[in-house]
């Protein structure tokens, strides 16, 4: 009899498992944050090509061309030949925008300024927004994951330098599955999401949406959401975690400058300590 051919491992993306009592899920909407950047950087420069080097290129006038001259081009600094007769002939000679004879060149800009503000703010604006959607890409880091540790029975991340947490005992997800062009998914999948509470102050809570993006599988939440509740009450965590890897690389759509954020180091002992102040902790910490 031919021998059977291995099954594939059953897993899911967004979960790492570098302990055996510990899952590590990453946070779901830096995927789609990280999506959107690199397309809005990918339609940037597009748009920069088009609008502004390819005219630079064939000797065409561009819109920069014309926010420069209204910055001091050819007559303030730098070369301009039409600009400098602008300055010369609707200001010092007509007159225009309240000038006279004996308007500088900086006045001119000041002047202009005052007559039309918006034909100075609406570009400049216009000009950051491209700026920052060109090169928001390169900046955006995934964050520290949310780590489930059933050693010291507890969840817990960070947000804003600040420690969130649950008792493991409280543990509850929801899921719903979403709408989202970018994954191609509609309504079929989505993340898990848990609800942690400020260390500081219990009484303020934070919705932390869980697992990879985008979803590899239908009810991609409700399946993770199973395998973690297993997996904190010690009744099987099934093949999904027993296959996790022990950590994740970055997909290369997902890559920063600044790296992936990590978890504080002490952050397992912070955690012990909240548990203890608000009498919940019930796990056993190895010497």
């Amino acid at each position: 009899m031919a021998q059977r051919p291995d099954t594939p491992a059953i897993r899911l993306e967004g979960i790492t498992h570098p302990r055996k009592d510990v899952v590590e899920v990453a946070q779901y909407s830096f995927g789609r944050l990280k999506m959107v950047a690199g397309l809005a950087a990918l339609g940037s420069w597009v748009a920069a090509i088009w609008w502004l080097f390819i005219p630079v290129m064939t000797g065409q006038a561009t819109p920069i061309d014309h926010l420069l001259g209204k910055l001091g081009r050819g007559y303030l600094w730098g070369e301009d030949p039409g600009w400098a007769q602008s300055y010369k002939r609707e200001c010092l000679s007509k007159n225009y925008y309240g000038c006279s004879a004996d308007t500088t060149p900086f006045e001119y800009i000041a002047l202009q300024f005052h007559a039309d503000p918006k034909s100075y703010i609406v570009p400049l604006v216009g000009l950051g927004l491209l700026v920052i959607c060109a090169f928001a890409w390169f900046f955006i880091r995934r964050p520290a994951p949310v780590r489930f540790n059933r050693d010291i029975g507890a969840i817990y991340g960070t947000h804003d330098g600040k420690l969130w947490i649950l008792p493991a005992s409280d543990f509850d997800y929801s899921y719903k599955g979403e709408f989202d062009l970018l994954s191609g998914r509609f309504f079929n999948s989505g993340p898990m999401r848990i609800r942690l509470v400020n260390a500081r102050k219990p009484q303020r809570k934070r919705v932390f949406c869980l697992g990879a993006y985008p979803p590899g599988h239908d009810a991609y939440g409700e399946q993770l959401g199973r395998a973690l509740k297993n997996f904190l009450e010690r009744s099987g965590t099934g093949e999904i975690i027993a296959n996790a890897p022990g950590q994740a690389p970055l997909k290369w759509w997902q890559a920063s400058l600044f790296g992936a954020a990590r978890l504080p180091e002490d952050i397992d002992a912070k955690a012990i300590d909240w548990l203890a102040e608000h009498g919940k902790f019930q796990g056993f910490v190895k010497a």
